[in-house]
């Protein structure tokens, strides 16, 4: 049962280490623009956010957050992962 449990662990760390390398592959194409607003980046991490949840077992979304840096957005997401190792 330990070593379910371990491979569930990495199953949910493989998911988030999937998920950040897909946000930093594709957002910093999304925010070329400098005319984006907060709101335009924070939905289009919302939209990479759901067509990968199922991939990337998220189960839900609990809040996502844009600061301006520079010309560009930083935009945080906390999000909730499915813990099945199935």
């Amino acid at each position: 049962m330990h070593t379910t449990m371990n491979c569930s662990r990495s199953k949910t760390s493989l998911a988030a280490a999937v998920l950040f390398l897909i946000l930093c592959s594709i957002y910093p194409r999304a925010v070329a623009s400098p005319a984006m607003i907060r709101a335009q980046a924070i939905a289009t991490v919302r939209s990479i956010i759901n067509r990968n949840a199922t991939s990337c077992r998220i189960r839900k979304t609990n809040s996502i957050t844009a600061v301006a840096a520079g010309r560009n957005w930083r935009v945080a997401a906390r999000i909730v992962m499915s813990a099945s190792g199935s």
